[in-house]
């Protein structure tokens, strides 16, 4: 990877999304800025640099996600905040303008410190779970393009006996059967629990205790077999579900990460036909890098220091010279680029 190159953003962004949102063909970057209640865009400049745009919410955010609510093949964005009871969806209007869509809540969702998008209902168009970060229980949203209506209550989740300060919650097909499932992390309970879908909505939850959880839960591949699987913390290291045939999960893979991460993705970043994982360590001021091998193996960490605690971060291809660069927020207000190279 390059040297860090970095640009101002809002207050405390702990969290990043790269996607195309001005539809020029070149990706942006949107963070979400807890501490200023706004979220930043990024656009890149003829200079290399960035031309930063920042937008007011009604609600300090704690994360973003990008999707296509409305398909009209225009990143959208979706932006949940812990202690507003509030989820703000944000249509893409074109040229990075965007039009306030709040969803309806209703009383179940209660201080939304997370959010996963899925198509829950195979209708095409995604939908969204919501982790709270209290005692009432996660909530499904389903779109129909146009508006969100409440499906269901998940057992479990946020809907611990005791309050859970850093929940979490993560959607995909894992088993690769054509069903989106969910996964939610409470770290008072101290397990991860997988809830699948069935057509008809009906929700089977199957616990799966998994030791030192909190924080994040990232859907993600790690290897070329066609499957999402679960990223999540350990101590000092990034813990890995792989997803089975049968809709669970083999026995947790512990990846030394060289400190405790904050966040992780994964790509190819040297393009070897084998999946990296890159994780977010803040008590060293480092991006850490674990590289994949033929043998499922992985080699490091590579650590890349930024020179301040790292909060979170994403991949994608900024440039488009094929290959996978690292966006990373860091807690003095900026985001830090690292190119790959």
């Amino acid at each position: 990877m390059a040297a860090p190159t970095f640009a101002a953003v809002g207050s405390h962004p702990t969290s990043v999304v790269i996607a195309d949102f001005t539809g020029d063909g070149i990706p942006d970057i949107a963070t979400a800025n807890q501490l200023s209640s706004n979220y930043s865009l990024l656009e890149p400049s003829p200079d290399a640099g960035f031309e930063t745009r920042f937008m007011l919410l009604p609600f300090a955010p704690a994360v973003v996600r990008v999707a296509d609510f409305n398909h009209d093949d225009r990143p959208d964005l979706v932006f949940a905040g812990n202690g507003e009871g509030q989820i703000l969806v944000l249509l893409n209007a074109g040229q990075a303008t965007f039009a306030n869509y709040a969803v309806s809540t209703g009383s179940s969702l209660a201080q939304p410190s997370d959010v996963a998008v899925g198509d829950f209902d195979g209708d095409g168009i995604p939908d969204l779970a919501a982790m709270n970060g209290s005692t009432a229980p996660s909530t499904v949203l389903l779109s129909d393009g146009g508006m969100f209506t409440l499906l269901i209550d998940l057992p479990g989740g946020g809907g611990s006996t005791t309050p859970n300060p850093t929940p979490a919650i993560c959607a995909a097909d894992f088993a690769g059967r054509g069903v989106v499932d969910v996964i939610t992390a409470t770290y008072a309970d101290g397990l991860l629990q997988l809830i699948n879908l069935d057509r008809g909505h009906t929700w089977r939850p199957v616990a799966l205790p998994v030791p030192n959880l909190g924080l994040w839960l990232v859907a993600a591949p790690t290897s070329t077999n066609g499957r999402v699987d679960v990223l999540y913390p350990g101590e000092c290291s990034v813990n890995v579900l792989h997803a089975l045939p049968d809709a669970g999960f083999g026995a947790p893979r512990v990846i030394a990460a060289g400190g405790e991460p904050f966040f992780a993705a994964t790509a190819d970043l040297d393009g070897d036909g084998y999946l990296d994982i890159v994780a977010a360590v803040p008590s060293s001021n480092t991006v850490n890098v674990m590289l994949g091998r033929a043998d499922g193996g992985y080699d490091g960490p590579w650590t890349f220091d930024v020179g301040v605690e790292v909060l979170s971060l994403t991949v994608g291809d900024l440039n488009g010279d094929g290959r996978p660069d690292i966006v990373a927020t860091t807690a003095d207000d900026r985001i830090a680029v690292l190119l790959g190279k």
